[in-house]
């Protein structure tokens, strides 16, 4: 960590140093990989080696990404990029905005915003100390004044926003279920007097090639197909018995069965 902090220094050009890449001594040391390489000589004979490969560390949750970035903060304050005591402030600063309670209607601020403000202020520092990241005859920092001034930018302080809570509002999914209604039929008149039985009701017969229910499982009025229905709505809507709609399988048209023509 504090060698990339010194390759900062060196090349005059500061960049953004992941959180994944502020390694601990310790997890530098477990993490230590060495993997072959091929490479040719002056001679242009191949020549196979090894390559360290860069160490990395988890900071996924909040309390690994404050632990980094205090390795970065120290890293860079012994590399004299930056004083401690002011990257931690900005550390501190953008952690204060993750812990405040949000007007309603508003989500937290997440991890991912900090990142990306961190991310913004070392983008805009980088501009502003190009080619001066050595410590100055006075003892002072090159990167205290930039931080101290871009901290309260507000090109920068935009990343901290919260930002609307998004609900997704899902149809209810129609049920398979749904026990058929039976179509009622008109009841018949009563046996003449003096028979003791009344009669049976008509059952109603129903045409080759028609249903009680649409598509949408919704009941078909079948008084309404031949005329009889005395609903006095428009075709279309619904009475007791069900919709005025023809009830001819895939027509379902807002008129009766026997004036529909089911292709107009």
């Amino acid at each position: 960590m504090l060698s990339i902090s010194l390759s900062r220094c060196e090349s005059g050009i500061l960049s953004y140093v992941k959180p994944e890449q502020c390694c601990s001594r310790a997890q530098e040391v477990h993490a230590i990989k060495k993997d072959p390489t091929v490479s040719t000589d002056s001679a242009g004979m191949l020549k196979l080696g090894s390559k360290l490969a860069e160490p990395t560390c988890e900071a996924n949750t909040e309390l690994k990404l404050k632990s980094a970035w205090q390795r970065r903060n120290l890293a860079m304050d012994l590399a004299g990029l930056a004083s401690f005591q002011v990257m931690e402030g900005w550390t501190q600063l953008l952690f204060s905005h993750l812990l405040r309670e949000q007007p309603r209607g508003l989500a937290k601020v997440s991890l991912q915003q900090l990142l990306d403000c961190d991310r913004q202020m070392f983008t805009m520092a980088s501009h502003v100390t190009m080619g001066n990241l050595r410590e100055s005859a006075d003892k002072s920092k090159p990167l205290d004044s930039a931080v101290n001034t871009l901290k309260s930018n507000t090109d920068i302080l935009q990343y901290l926003i919260p930002l609307p809570i998004t609900r997704s509002h899902e149809a209810p999914a129609a049920s398979g279920s749904r026990p058929e209604k039976v179509q009622k039929t008109d009841k018949g008149k009563g046996a003449p007097r003096g028979t003791g039985k009344p009669s049976a009701p008509p059952k109603f017969q129903m045409p080759d090639g028609c249903t009680s229910h649409d598509d949408d499982n919704k009941p078909l009025c079948f008084a309404f197909q031949t005329g009889k229905c005395k609903f006095k709505g428009p075709p279309g809507k619904r009475c007791a018995r069900g919709f005025h709609k023809c009830y001819k399988k895939g027509c379902y048209r807002a008129k009766p069965y026997y004036l529909c023509t089911h292709t107009d």
